[in-house]
């Protein structure tokens, strides 16, 4: 969630610090000039987030085509989860949650058939998409494509999303395993089997799923085969520590450049 984090914490020191503390200290504020290059960085931002804000909006109404299409006679119930499920004649996405108020779980019809996973295999599957549907994690994958990218990506540093989808992932995996490690095989054999679902030209729909990024694939097996499972909310310590680590010293360093405020504003509004 670092990406939600760095544009809500930018946002909260504009409006609560930087702003309030500029109006209080500044007498002249009709006669003000702003410079040239401070509008054309509000421009550029303020077109970043609206390019990312249509992106995001783009992938959820495609989701809600896509889920439109199945009707009730599609829908089925598996005793691993409450949620609806609906079968879909498409491939792709092989095994997802899908929708923001009233989702539900889609599963591709080729992973009922003879070829499809096992009765085990499938179980362990719609664990993996319990989690997260409880997590509401389709919310944050929403509100993360309508916020600009933060960074490029490489392949030693991918970018927040990708890190967000991988730890989601991990976390689904590890709920699903629930500290078995024959779980955790079975869990690594259905992602197999969704992954070779998975077109090379895919469609752009917003869900959380079993299915996985190519460059993650291998990692997420070797984790389901060599790590020992995790129990659910076994980092929660940890997450925890940090979060509150990370509150203090952002406390700290407003504290510590509060009386360079005033100054801060002026320089970025008579850029240019």
């Amino acid at each position: 969630m670092g990406q939600i984090t760095t544009h809500a914490a930018a946002f909260l020191f504009a409006v609560l610090l930087l702003l309030p503390h500029y109006l209080t200290t500044e007498v002249n504020h009709l006669s003000e000039r702003i410079g040239g290059l401070s509008v054309g960085i509000a421009a550029f931002a303020a077109w970043r987030y609206l390019w990312a804000f249509c992106n995001g909006l783009c992938m959820y109404l495609r989701s809600i085509r896509l889920r439109a299409a199945l009707t009730s006679a599609n829908s089925f119930e598996h005793s691993a989860t409450p949620a609806t499920l609906l079968r879909s004649s498409k491939s792709y996405p092989p095994l997802a949650v899908i929708g923001l108020t009233n989702p539900t779980i889609l599963i591709a019809e080729t992973l009922l058939g003879p070829s499809g996973l096992r009765a085990e295999a499938l179980a362990v599957a719609l664990d993996h998409e319990r989690a997260h549907l409880e997590h509401k994690d389709n919310w944050k994958l929403l509100l993360l494509h309508c916020l600009p990218s933060l960074g490029f990506q490489t392949q030693s540093h991918p970018t927040p999303m990708r890190l967000w989808l991988r730890y989601s992932d991990w976390a689904a995996d590890d709920e699903a395993a629930r500290g078995s490690k024959s779980r955790a095989l079975t869990l690594a054999e259905s992602l197999v089997s969704c992954a070779r679902l998975i077109p090379v030209e895919k469609p752009n729909y917003l869900f959380t799923g079993l299915a996985t990024h190519e460059e993650e694939l291998q990692s997420r097996i070797d984790r389901l085969l060599q790590t020992p499972p995790c129990t659910p909310g076994s980092a929660n310590k940890k997450f925890l520590l940090f979060t509150v680590i990370a509150v203090l010293t952002v406390f700290a360093f407003v504290f510590a450049i509060e009386p360079w405020l005033s100054a801060a504003a002026e320089v970025v509004l008579h850029l240019g």
